[in-house]
């Protein structure tokens, strides 16, 4: 697999060939495509072969993948809607760790930029699971009461999450909401009273 940097969100851009690549995109999330692969004809199939070669990586979850986090330019974590969060070495295509939570789909995830380390999961069951990728081990749970849509750990010390209605800004050490930003009908209020959450 040949080395790409990161966009400036720190994300990576796969280009891949489109013929077959939506046969893999449904065998991820979860599809039998057993009936269409055999309707392929030999060329098709090999085009289909490059790509899942390509791929392989990602062959160890037993659910859908929901969402994937790189961490470095050798290094990518990819959780799935059983709850489980795998972290790959894209130079040997090997799974070299994994963290099992619950059967609960990991909607999103967020790393520390600081150490590298600490990563932040969301899962549908509202809550939010801090982890430390090297230990493969929890850091701590945070019950959002809210479908977190969209989470950044923007230091060791301060997570900051969004919901459909409302933006939270958290104290990662005491696990409390220290301030949060509602929107209902339109409108913004805000409260800066910490919430302690267990």
């Amino acid at each position: 697999m040949s080395h790409q940097e990161p966009d400036a969100d720190g994300e990576h851009f796969i280009d891949r060939k489109p013929q077959q690549f939506h046969v893999i995109l449904d065998f991820l999330r979860g599809y039998n495509v057993e009936k269409r692969i055999a309707s392929l004809d030999d060329v098709q199939r090999q085009i289909l072969q490059d790509d899942v070669d390509f791929y392989n990586t990602l062959t160890e979850h037993l659910k859908s993948i929901c969402c994937l986090l790189p961490i470095t330019r050798e290094v990518i974590l990819s959780g799935d809607s059983g709850g489980t969060i795998k972290i790959w070495n894209l130079n040997t295509k090997k799974c070299t760790g994994t963290i099992p939570y619950t059967t609960q789909n990991v909607e999103v995830m967020t790393m520390c930029q600081i150490d590298n380390e600490t990563i932040a999961a969301g899962y549908s069951d509202q809550k939010i699971v801090l982890w430390n990728i090297k230990t493969l081990k929890s850091l701590g749970t945070i019950n959002n009461q809210d479908q977190t849509e969209c989470i950044r750990l923007l230091n060791s010390e301060t997570l900051v999450t969004c919901s459909q209605n409302s933006i939270k800004i958290w104290d990662v050490k005491s696990k409390e909401c220290v301030a949060t930003r509602s929107y209902i009908d339109g409108k913004s209020c805000s409260s800066d009273k910490p919430r302690h959450v267990s």
